[in-house]
């Protein structure tokens, strides 16, 4: 709602500065151009010099046509101030820039308010529940997604919901946009995973640009309380992107692309850049702890929270 307000106004304070600027541009054309004895339209300027008062003196009833005709063949510096001149030429060159910049500027910020709006009216399904986890933790998600399912809250997770052939992007993307809630499954593993990193990042930004979206995160282990956390998982994710980096002139010697290098190179540099936001993220709100001893609680407030929207 805010994005497509913000786009909107924008786009009102651009289509008015193109209507002014063509506004203004008529106005000076009236008081900053005369015709010529050829015919010619000339930028004038708008306080005269000795000569042109002198004329103006003896011809007090001349228009700034008959002024420029009778110069003969001279410029408009001989009755008009080069000062006058030089600013009428930069007001008419403003004015008339003016429709040209703004008004396609307008239609950006349209285009981008009905991009929004189309966004914010894809209403998530009322309850509907993104499992975000890294598979070494499936146990613990198969779990979870059992008691939900019990609460009759239902769940997107990739290993019931996504559709075969269907690329990891595309079913993160749907999820996300299908789910009232994402529910990230937070443990030292997958914190070190590219693809949750995904998940978190993409729903965060969302959250921002879309209503009724929400982030709740539960942990299995609290690693990420230590301040080392950060350090620790940087160096894994550095030590992996050297292990590419070695690969990569093997890709060479045999004549391999490295596509599938390159786009886990890539997640891995936005997992790394955006690690210290998830963090921060986890730390300044309130995570449930799904450890075995608090595991039953911790379900019954997470349905709760769930279900109360």
């Amino acid at each position: 709602m805010k994005a497509r307000l913000l786009c909107g106004i924008a786009m009102l304070v651009c289509i008015a500065g193109g209507i002014g600027g063509a506004v203004a541009g008529n106005r000076f054309e009236a008081v900053c151009v005369a015709t010529n004895a050829s015919g010619q339209r000339v930028v004038i300027g708008t306080e005269l010099n000795d000569s042109g008062l002198r004329y103006k003196r003896e011809n007090p009833a001349d228009s700034n046509d008959e002024v420029l005709e009778s110069l003969g063949g001279k410029g408009p510096e001989a009755a008009w101030t080069p000062e006058s001149i030089a600013r009428c030429r930069s007001s008419l060159a403003l004015a008339h820039a003016a429709p040209l910049v703004f008004l396609p500027v307008a239609g950006v910020f349209a285009v981008m308010a009905m991009r929004t709006r189309a966004l914010a009216t894809r209403r998530p399904k009322r309850g509907t529940v993104f499992l975000s986890y890294n598979h070494e933790d499936a146990a613990a998600a198969r779990k979870l997604c059992r008691v939900l399912q019990e609460h009759s809250i239902p769940v997107l997770v990739d290993s019931d919901s996504m559709k075969p052939g269907e690329r990891i992007q595309g079913f993160i993307d749907r999820s996300i946009r299908e789910a009232e809630v994402v529910v990230s499954l937070v443990s030292s593993r997958s914190l070190l995973s590219a693809w949750v990193a995904l998940e978190t990042m993409q729903t965060l930004q969302r959250n921002r640009w879309v209503e009724g979206r929400r982030l709740i995160s539960c942990y299995l282990d609290d690693g990420f309380f230590d301040p080392q956390c950060r350090l620790e998982l940087t160096g894994h994710i550095d030590e992996r992107l050297r292990q590419i980096e070695g690969l990569i002139p093997d890709y060479a010697a045999r004549r391999l692309d490295t596509v599938d290098l390159n786009e886990e190179k890539t997640r891995l540099y936005d997992l790394r850049n955006n690690l210290g936001v998830i963090l921060a993220t986890l730390k300044d709100s309130l995570c449930l702890d799904l450890r075995e001893d608090r595991f039953e609680e911790s379900c019954r407030r997470l349905a709760a929270a769930i279900r109360q929207g």
